[in-house]
């Protein structure tokens, strides 16, 4: 996997939808403020250094726990199709595949598994989708 992050940027969206489920809870703000600091979210189509979303996706994950993270990654998916997952929050993309498969079809008791984990010491992180049909 490249890990290298140097000039890769991603659209405000992203950001917006992390912050979209922040927003929900009674939570300190001011992190994620400082983290955001100089970028201009309102408009989605803004590029954003991925640094930013992957520290604010951490603050999240480490903060909030891991069913915030997942409900964000739910979030993205419903937002838009990624074409190309980079170092994006790994927890996440449970959220993200649930959303994609949820949205795409006409499913129920949709689950996300890993295959494998790069926290594990593999080179990827690999995720099962599995659903029924409705």
């Amino acid at each position: 996997m490249d890990n290298s992050t140097e000039n890769v940027t991603l659209l405000a969206v992203f950001i917006n939808d992390v912050l979209t489920e922040v927003e929900k809870l009674n939570v300190d703000k001011t992190p994620i403020a400082t983290m955001t600091k100089g970028y201009d979210l309102t408009n989605p189509y803004n590029r954003v250094p991925i640094t930013i979303y992957n520290d604010l996706c951490a603050w999240v994950e480490k903060t909030l726990g891991e069913a915030t993270i997942i409900a964000v990654g739910k979030n993205i998916g419903e937002t838009i199709q990624m074409k190309r997952t980079q170092t994006f929050n790994s927890k996440l993309q449970f959220g993200l595949l649930k959303g994609l498969v949820s949205k795409c079809a006409s499913v129920k008791n949709v689950k996300v598994s890993y295959l494998s984990e790069v926290a594990e010491g593999n080179e990827f992180d690999q995720y099962l989708a599995q659903w029924t049909n409705k």
